[in-house]
């Protein structure tokens, strides 16, 4: 999986990290079901610390966009699930 972190911006590296992994899911990059790196493999191809994929992967999960299987790896939340989590979102609207 390419990543491409930028390590000068201002935004933090597991906010870059998240939208990345965020924006492959939601274009059909990465399909439903699809195992992610592992935090120590993308933490040795990144050369980012361990900490800062874990918030990354954290996010993700509480978005259900990927969920953890024990002892197995996170995995891509199947792309059906993120459809069905769209239809029922209803945004807050505030009528002042």
């Amino acid at each position: 999986m390419f990543i491409n972190l930028d390590k000068e911006n201002t935004i933090p590296l597991y906010e870059q990290l998240y939208q990345d992994i965020k924006k492959k899911i939601l274009n059909g990059h990465l399909a439903g079901e699809t195992k992610l790196p592992s935090k120590r493999q993308l933490s040795a191809d990144l050369a980012i610390s361990m900490t800062t994929i874990e918030r990354a992967y954290n996010l993700l999960v509480d978005e259900n966009m990927i969920y953890t299987k024990e002892k197995s790896g996170h995995f891509v939340v199947p792309t059906e699930t993120l459809r069905t989590q769209d239809k029922n979102f209803r945004p807050f609207v505030c009528l002042n």
